[in-house]
C-alpha cells in the first residue's frame, strides 16, 4: 500500500489573479487564442489595489488611473484568471481517463470560480463578457498539463488626451491542495494562498506604472484561528496588526511581475471539508443493531459533547449501495482518561478481492495518526482543537476501482479492554466517501 494514493488523473488549481491588459481586438469572437498587444498611447499613471481576505475567500478591488497620449481610440480590456489542471498517465485505461479528464475539464471551466465581477469606467458599469480557452502545455512527457484561462473581456473607449479611472472588483476562494494519505481518513492540506499577477499591464505605455499601492487585509483570519505565514515577490510592510502594505513610484512590471501571499486556516479547511464530504445515515443504511433516531444523530453532528453508549450492542453495521460507496473512515471516542478499550473495522464489497480489516487498542496508536504524540482523549481540550483531530483511522480501503461494485459493507465493533467494564463512548464516526478527485 503506497502512502499516498494517486489517482487515474488528478485536478489540481493554481490560480493566477492578474491584472488587466489589451488584448488582439481584430474578431475577438472567434479568435482561438487571445494574446496581448502593445498599447503604448496609453499609460498606467496609477494603480491602487486592495486585497481583503475573509477565510477561504479573497476579496479585490483594484484601481487604475490611466492617461490617453493620442487620440480616440478602443481597446478590448481583458482580465484573466489563469489556472493549471494536471493529469497522470491513464495506463491501461486510456480512453476511459481522456474521456473523464474531458468531462472534468468541462466541468471545471463551467464551474464559477470568480464571483461578483465588476468594472466601471469614472463611475459608470462597463460591460463585459467571459471567455474560456485551454492550452495543452508539453513541458513533462509523464505529466498531461493543461492551461485553463478564463478571461473577462471589457471594450473600453478613450478619448483624445483623455485621463480615466478604470474600477474593477471581484472575489475569489484562495487556492488550496488536499493530500489523502492511506493512513487517515482526512485530507492534509497546504497553506491557501493568493497569487496577483501585474504582468498584463506591463502592455500598457512603456510597461511601467507612476504610482503603484498595494494594501492586504488579514484581520480577519482571528475569526478563524488562522495566520500568516509568509509573502513573496513584494517587501510588504505591516502598516498594522493585520493589514500589510506596500507602496513605490515608477515600478517596472518586467522586474516586478508578481507577488504571493501565503496564510492558514488549517482548522477551518479541514473541518469543513469533512463537514461537506463525508457521508451521513441519509446515504447509507445501519443494518445493525436497530438505533433510535435521536442516538444516530449523535455519531453524526459534529459535536464532541454528544455521544452513543453502544452497551452490549457494541458492533454497528453500515450498508452502502453504488450511489455512495465508502472510502477512508475513522472513528472518535469519548473516554475516561485510564480507560483501555480496542476498535475493530472490516469492510468489504462485492467485487473486491479483499476484505479490509482494522483495529486499534488503547495502548497503541500508529505514528501516522492524527494525535499521534500522545492519546487524544476528549477531556483534553488543548489537544482537540476541532473534533477531527481526534479521529482515529479506523477503514483503510485504499484505492480501489469503484466501476464493478454494488454494494460494500462496514462493521466497526467497540470494546473494553483490560480492567477496565465500560465501553466508549462513540461521539462521531466519520464515513468519507470514495475519493474522486474535487
Amino acid at each position: 500500500m503506497k502512502n499516498i494514493i494517486f489517482l487515474a488523473f488528478f485536478l489540481f488549481c493554481f490560480c493566477v489573479f492578474a491584472n488587466g491588459g489589451p488584448v488582439f481586438d481584430n474578431k475577438l469572437g472567434s479568435t482561438g487564442n487571445l494574446v496581448f498587444v502593445k498599447k503604448a498611447n496609453i499609460r498606467l499613471l496609477k494603480e491602487d489595489l486592495k486585497i481583503k481576505v475573509n477565510g477561504e475567500k479573497a476579496h479585490f478591488q483594484v484601481k487604475y488611473t490611466f492617461q490617453n497620449i493620442g487620440g480616440d481610440t478602443k481597446i478590448q480590456f481583458a482580465f484573466p484568471m489563469e489556472t493549471e489542471m494536471f493529469g497522470w498517465d491513464c495506463g491501461e485505461k486510456e480512453l476511459e481517463c481522456q474521456a473523464g479528464k474531458a468531462k472534468e475539464i468541462k466541468s471545471f471551466i463551467e464551474k464559477e470560480k470568480v464571483f461578483d465581477y465588476k468594472i466601471e469606467k469614472n463611475g459608470k458599469d462597463l460591460k463585459w463578457s467571459k471567455k474560456s480557452e485551454t492550452k495543452k502545455i508539453k513541458d513533462n512527457p509523464d505529466v498531461d498539463m493543461n492551461n485553463i484561462i478564463e478571461w473577462f473581456i471589457s471594450e473600453i473607449e478613450f478619448k483624445k488626451f483623455e485621463k480615466a479611472e478604470i474600477y474593477i472588483s471581484y472575489s475569489i476562494e484562495s487556492d488550496r491542495e488536499l493530500w489523502f494519505y492511506s493512513c487517515s481518513a482526512m485530507p492534509r492540506m497546504n497553506l491557501r494562498h493568493i497569487h496577483y499577477n501585474f504582468y498584463p499591464a506591463s502592455f500598457f505605455g512603456t510597461g511601467t506604472v507612476g504610482d503603484l499601492s498595494v494594501t492586504v487585509d488579514l484581520t480577519e483570519l482571528k475569526k478563524d484561528n488562522g495566520k500568516l505565514d509568509e509573502t513573496r515577490g513584494l517587501e510588504f510592510i505591516e502598516q498594522t496588526p493585520g493589514v500589510l502594505k506596500f507602496e513605490e513610484k515608477n515600478v517596472d512590471f518586467k522586474k516586478v511581475n508578481e507577488f504571493l501571499v501565503y496564510y492558514s486556516i488549517e482548522d477551518k479547511d479541514r473541518s469543513e471539508y469533512i463537514k461537506t464530504k463525508r457521508l451521513l445515515p441519509t446515504q447509507f443504511r445501519i443494518v445493525s443493531p436497530e438505533i433510535a433516531p435521536e442516538n444516530v444523530k449523535k455519531m453524526f453532528d459534529f459535536d464532541p459533547e454528544t455521544c452513543f453508549a453502544p452497551g452490549k450492542e457494541n458492533e454497528i453495521s453500515f450498508f452502502f449501495d453504488k450511489k455512495f460507496l465508502p472510502g477512508y473512515s475513522a472513528i472518535l471516542l469519548k473516554t475516561s482518561k485510564n480507560d483501555r478499550f480496542k476498535v475493530t473495522g472490516k469492510m468489504d464489497c462485492d467485487s473486491l478481492d479483499r476484505e479490509e480489516k482494522f483495529e486499534y487498542t488503547s495502548d497503541k496508536i500508529r505514528k501516522c495518526d492524527l494525535c499521534s504524540a500522545a492519546r487524544c482523549e476528549m477531556q483534553r481540550k488543548p489537544n482537540c482543537k476541532f473534533p477531527t483531530d481526534c479521529a482515529y483511522d479506523l477503514i483503510d480501503p485504499g484505492d480501489y476501482d469503484p466501476t464493478n461494485i454494488k454494494k460494500c459493507r462496514i462493521k466497526i465493533k467497540v470494546e473494553s479492554a483490560g480492567a477496565t467494564k465500560n465501553i466508549p463512548c462513540i461521539s462521531e464516526i466519520f464515513i468519507m466517501p470514495y475519493y474522486l478527485g474535487e
